[in-house]
């Protein structure tokens, strides 16, 4: 199993506090900073995403992404099964960014870190995240 794919499947959240935020939209389309909302675990998308979910207010926060252009050839690009960005040899993928190998990045969330070892082949620390860091809106003061 891809290293980005199992974080994906182990992300939690670590409550910082039980201050209330503001999520804007309608019923149908929720919005908070960089992410959308959902309230069923089955409404959340499962493709160039990544969600977090908020025990305490039950909400879903997703941030989506779209796949950088490999700048090598279509006949060099790599297809990996279960993932859907094509890359080149000796580079990775994370959040549809690009990254060569050897290379450590901050991974999509704005907490772990993320790095390449070999082609299509990647790593993420397992540091719990939240809806602040992977949406991009400022943490609460209490």
């Amino acid at each position: 199993m891809n290293a980005f794919l199992a974080y994906g499947l182990v992300m939690c959240l670590v409550a910082f506090t039980s201050i209330p935020v503001t999520v804007q939209g309608s019923e149908n389309d929720k919005s908070f900073y960089d992410c959308k909302v959902y309230s069923k675990e089955e409404d959340r998308p499962t493709e160039k995403t990544e969600c977090v979910h908020d025990y305490q207010d039950g909400l879903y926060y997703c941030k989506t992404w779209e796949c950088e252009v490999p700048s090598c050839p279509r006949e060099e690009q790599v297809d990996q099964e279960g993932e859907p960005c094509p890359l080149c040899p000796g580079t990775c993928t994370t959040g549809g960014k690009i990254y060569s190998v050897g290379e450590t990045v901050s991974c999509n969330d704005r907490v772990n870190s993320c790095g390449c070892i070999s082609t299509g082949q990647g790593f993420s620390t397992l540091i719990a995240t939240n809806k602040y860091s992977l949406c991009g809106a400022p943490f609460p003061i209490e």
